[in-house]
């Protein structure tokens, strides 16, 4: 048998990755990613961002304080403010004058977690670059392996995260570099606690030739967790008696 190798090349290059979702089984439109607003424990050894030992699963079971959609994942720095002494609440220091809003969901900078869900699809395949820095804890899962099954709204339980960052005080971002293949849909999830002053998150997504450390636009390659449903399966019978299933 005579095979074309030019043909066959180009599907030897790319292989279909094996942590995404089919691009057919999206059902909406690229409306940016799910976001939710949770509260986190005061108490030192509870709290996601101050205790390693806080899974950041913890905000399962629990009722959002406010909900919203983002086309990015990037929370501006909130620094402690000038002339103000903080209350003590347990050894967490507060400063009352702080608020702040995020996709329209009012927050305490002090005190809290705002977990992204959806879907990023590639525009390009290639190499991405994704950074994270972050003021206290982020952990970022992308892929079917890690942040949630294709079509499903729980999550990957005790997943190992796909770049896990904690940070206090002026650091230097954390990044990882992943092979994506265009037009596949990648689960994400993305679980940023605050705990104390300052606060901040800043994740990066490079996309292949736009330059090391120069973010990309996300807007349009984001995609809500709740789009997609799982796929059915439609059985035909027919009523002919010389057909034969085979």
């Amino acid at each position: 048998m005579y095979l074309n190798l030019q043909l066959l090349l180009p599907l030897l290059a790319t292989a279909l990755p094996t942590n995404a979702c089919l691009p057919n089984t999206i059902t909406c439109d690229a409306t940016g990613l799910d976001v939710a607003f949770y509260a986190n424990s005061v108490v030192p050894e509870e709290a996601y961002g101050n205790s390693s030992a806080v899974s950041p699963d913890y905000y399962l079971g629990q009722n959002a304080l406010g909900t919203g959609s983002t086309n990015d994942l990037t929370i501006l720095r909130v620094d402690i403010p000038d002339n103000e002494s903080p209350t003590y609440i347990e050894t967490l220091p507060y400063y009352a004058s702080v608020s702040g809003t995020y996709a329209d969901i009012p927050y305490n900078p002090n005190n809290g977690t705002f977990v992204f869900s959806g879907y990023f699809r590639p525009p390009f395949t290639g190499i991405y670059s994704i950074c994270v820095e972050v003021d206290s804890v982020d952990n970022f899962y992308l892929g079917s392996d890690r942040a949630f099954p294709c079509g499903g709204q729980g999550i990957v339980a005790d997943a190992d995260p796909t770049l896990a960052v904690t940070n206090f005080g002026d650091s230097e971002p954390a990044c990882i570099m992943q092979n994506l293949v265009e037009g596949f849909f990648y689960p994400l999830r993305s679980v940023y606690g605050m705990y104390g002053l300052p606060s901040v998150l800043l994740t990066n997504i490079t996309f292949p030739g736009t330059g090391a450390n120069l973010a990309s636009p996300l807007e349009g390659s984001l995609f809500p967790q709740s789009c997609q449903t799982p796929p059915t399966t439609m059985i035909v019978r027919s009523t002919d008696p010389t057909d034969v299933a085979h």
